[in-house]
C-alpha cells in the first residue's frame, strides 16, 4: 500500500518533475503508518465506518495525513488519467455504436467514450442512484434502475455494456446477484455484449488446470511484483488482500462510505461457474492482475459475456 502510494502519486501528479522520490515515499508511509495505528487502536468494531468516516480524504475537516501532493494527483488522475487509462483498456472490447455503463457512479466514462471513441452515436449510464454532475447530465443518457430487484428491465438495449468493479458490491444471500445478472440481459442487445470487470481470487490450482490461463498469468507476474506475491497465497489469504484493499480504497481515497460491502469475492472458477449458470456465453477473459497505473491496484481479470 505505501509502495503503491509512491508510484501513484509520482505518475499521476500534474508536475511530477518537481516531486522528490524519498519525499513522497516517506510522506505516504507516515499516511498508511497513521491510518493502521488508528485501526489497531480501534476496541469498538461498531465504530469503525466511524473512524473511516474521520480519517477519509474526503471528510469534511480533512485530517493533514492527506498531503498536498497526494490530493493533487488523486484529482489529476481522477478527472484526467484514469479516464484515459480506461478508454485504452476497454477500447478493443467495444463493439458497435451503442454503448452503456452499468454501475456508472458519476458518469465521467460514459461521457469520455462519447467524445472520444469512433462511431459512438449513443452512450449511456445506468446506477441505482443519479450520481451524475450537472456537466455530466447534458452529455449522456441514464436510466436509474435497482436491477437487484425481480422483473427490472432497461428501456433500451446496447451493442457493449460494461460493468467494472461491481458484481462484489452486490450481496447475493437473497438472489441479488441473480437477479442482476437476469436483468442485465434485458440491456444487451442479441449480439451485444457485456465486459465484466472483477477483482479475483486466482488460486494456483484454477491457473494450472488451464493453459491459455497459466501463460497469460506468467506473461504478467514477471512485471507486476505486487501480483507475483500476491499469487504466492493461499486462497483465504488472497480474499483477504483484496477484501481489504476494496474496503481501504473506497472509504478511504474515493470517500464513499455508503457504499455496501458484502466483499462478494470469487475466484476465477467462481465467476465462471455463476455467469454460465446465469445463461452467458464466456467469450473471452483477460487476466490484468495488478494494473501499475491505478491508484488502487488488486487482483483484476477481465470477462467477456455474449448471450
Amino acid at each position: 500500500m505505501k509502495n503503491n502510494y509512491t508510484r501513484a502519486v509520482l505518475r499521476h501528479h500534474p508536475s511530477p518533475g518537481r516531486l522528490k522520490n524519498d519525499e513522497i515515499q516517506n510522506k505516504c508511509n507516515n499516511l498508511v503508518d497513521q491510518i493502521f495505528d488508528q485501526l489497531n487502536a480501534l476496541e469498538d468494531p461498531q465504530a469503525l465506518f466511524t473512524l473511516f468516516g474521520s480519517l477519509s480524504r474526503t471528510s469534511r475537516e480533512r485530517m493533514d495525513i492527506w498531503f498536498d501532493e497526494f490530493l493533487e494527483a488523486y484529482q489529476h488522475y481522477k478527472h484526467q488519467t484514469k479516464l484515459e487509462n480506461r478508454y485504452r483498456q476497454l477500447k478493443p472490447f467495444i463493439d458497435g455504436p451503442a454503448y452503456c455503463d452499468v454501475g456508472c457512479g458519476g458518469g465521467d466514462l460514459v461521457a469520455y467514450m462519447k467524445q472520444n471513441h469512433p462511431g459512438m452515436n449513443e452512450a449511456a449510464g445506468i446506477d441505482v442512484l443519479d450520481w451524475r454532475s450537472d456537466s455530466v447530465k447534458d452529455a449522456i443518457d441514464f436510466q436509474m434502475l435497482d436491477l437487484t430487484r425481480p422483473g427490472v428491465s432497461s428501456g433500451k438495449a446496447y451493442d457493449t455494456l460494461t460493468c467494472l468493479a461491481v458484481l462484489h458490491h452486490i450481496d447475493n444471500r437473497h438472489g441479488s446477484l441473480d437477479y442482476f445478472l437476469t436483468n442485465l440481459k434485458t440491456a444487451m442487445k442479441s449480439d451485444g455484449k457485456l465486459v465484466i470487470e472483477e477483482d479475483v481470487i486466482l488460486p494456483q490450482a484454477e491457473i494450472f488446470q488451464d493453459e491459455a490461463l497459466k501463460n497469460q498469468v506468467d506473461e504478467i507476474r514477471d512485471q507486476q511484483p505486487d501480483f507475483e506475491s500476491f499469487l504466492g497465497f493461499d486462497q483465504q489469504t488472497q480474499r483477504d488482500i483484496i477484501t481489504i484493499i476494496d474496503f481501504l480504497s473506497n472509504t478511504l481515497v474515493v470517500g464513499v462510505l455508503d457504499m455496501p460491502f458484502p466483499c462478494s469475492f470469487q475466484t476465477l472458477g467462481g465467476w465462471k461457474a455463476v455467469f454460465e449458470e446465469k445463461g452467458f456465453v464466456i467469450d473471452e477473459i483477460k487476466v490484468e492482475g495488478f494494473v501499475p497505473h491505478r491508484f488502487n491496484q488488486s487482483s483484476h481479470v477481465i470477462f467477456v459475456l455474449k448471450k
